[in-house]
């Protein structure tokens, strides 16, 4: 059965056990980051990854989840997926480079239909 990686940027951890219990009866294989610098490492170890999902509130000392975005942006062409609870970061992340927002408790559901459309080929 083939498996998808999906970095995941989520800095509180009861979401994320909460995404990887939501997950492990699907053919996703969630890789958590809970810092933008984890995120990079991740990013740079798994040239694999399908999506990347970030939340729209981490900050490291050196940039936040927009300019994390923005670098991303540059390398990866596949779906980014913002999953903020707040409008204005929602928008924020949209025009950083985010293809897609969604709702945390509906990521799970939102991430397997995604890719579901992505091997039909985008419909």
């Amino acid at each position: 059965m083939v498996q998808y990686k999906v970095l995941i940027l989520e800095d509180y951890l009861p979401n994320q056990i909460l995404f990887k219990d939501m997950l492990c009866d699907t053919f996703i294989i969630p890789l958590p980051a809970y810092t933008i610098e984890e995120a990079f490492r991740l990013f740079d170890e798994s040239p694999d990854i399908e999506i990347v999902v970030v939340d729209g509130c981490i900050n490291s000392k050196k940039i936040n989840t927009i300019e994390f975005v923005k670098i991303i942006r540059g390398k990866f062409k596949k779906p980014i997926v913002n999953i903020s609870e707040s409008e204005r970061n929602q928008n924020k992340l949209l025009a950083a480079g985010c293809d897609f927002k969604c709702t945390k408790l509906k990521l799970p559901r939102f991430l397997t239909d995604l890719i579901a459309q992505l091997c039909k080929g985008g419909d």
